[in-house]
């Protein structure tokens, strides 16, 4: 985070990576519209990404051909995994799959970013620098993690507006975009995030979650996004009681034609 913009918004400079752990959705035509969730929580209406991404498609292609779309909802809310997001993105891709239109992967994700920062990243190739909101992605690379990947999402979620209201205008990482980037594909990588301080004021028992990780004997143990999810990089499993949630994860790609597969929690 490099500053706080005129919109209100903050500057990025971060790395992004996608891994097999998400939500699936399955997209097809129908006499009416349908939406399907294993989470009864969800409803189908301007406060649902899914919604709103299909919303703007129609706008943009004047397609309505009513669909019947169902979601496996996988990834913990609001854990700072990309979960809106990522659905953001998997609607526009799937609607214009579904639909046969010939929209460009480039306009996809220019229209994303209409309804989240982060959802223009699902359309490069799985790795990214993202900067300005989120909304400028660079390709890169994807890591080579030598260990095992875990996710811990404790049993309390932050909201991501929330975090950003608490964190500083400026960065206490100091280190140029390509020293961040060295640490990230250095063979023991630093990973940080410096939205932690902030979400530690909101929530101080995330501090005392990082220390139990460390004291486990993690060496990498970083929030994810805004929180309230951590990732270690370890290659024994984290030992927590029950509700706290532990997945292991794996990083994955796409290719430009393609969406996202590799594992059965991946991007569908």
């Amino acid at each position: 985070m490099i500053g706080l913009r005129k919109d209100g918004f903050h500057n990025l400079e971060s790395f992004f990576q996608a891994i097999n752990l998400g939500d699936e959705l399955t997209f097809s035509l129908s006499s009416k519209d349908e939406f399907i969730s294993n989470d009864a929580t969800l409803r189908f209406d301007n406060d649902n990404f899914i919604y709103q991404a299909l919303q703007l498609f129609r706008n943009k292609t004047n397609n309505f051909s009513p669909v019947r779309i169902v979601l496996d909802k996988k990834i913990p809310k609001e854990a700072g995994l990309g979960g809106g997001s990522s659905n953001v993105a998997t609607t526009l891709w799937g609607l214009n799959q579904l639909c046969n239109s010939a929209i460009d992967i480039a306009q996809l994700q220019e229209w994303s970013k209409e309804i989240s920062s982060d959802a223009p990243f699902f359309f490069s190739n799985g790795s990214a620098i993202c900067e300005g909101r989120g909304e400028i992605i660079s390709d890169v690379k994807t890591p080579n993690v030598n260990s095992n990947i875990w996710i811990v999402k404790p049993p309390y979620s932050l909201s991501t507006k929330e975090v950003y209201l608490y964190s500083k205008k400026e960065s206490k990482i100091s280190d140029s975009l390509q020293i961040l980037l060295d640490k990230v594909y250095s063979r023991k990588p630093v990973l940080e995030n410096d939205l932690e301080e902030a979400a530690f004021m909101i929530c101080p028992r995330l501090a005392l979650l990082k220390d139990e990780l460390e004291y486990q004997g993690f060496k990498q143990v970083f929030m994810t996004g805004s929180g309230s999810a951590y990732v270690c990089i370890g290659n024994h499993k984290p030992k927590f009681e029950n509700p706290v949630q532990i997945f292991p994860i794996q990083y994955i790609s796409r290719t430009h034609t393609k969406w996202y597969q590799g594992t059965h929690n991946a991007i569908t």
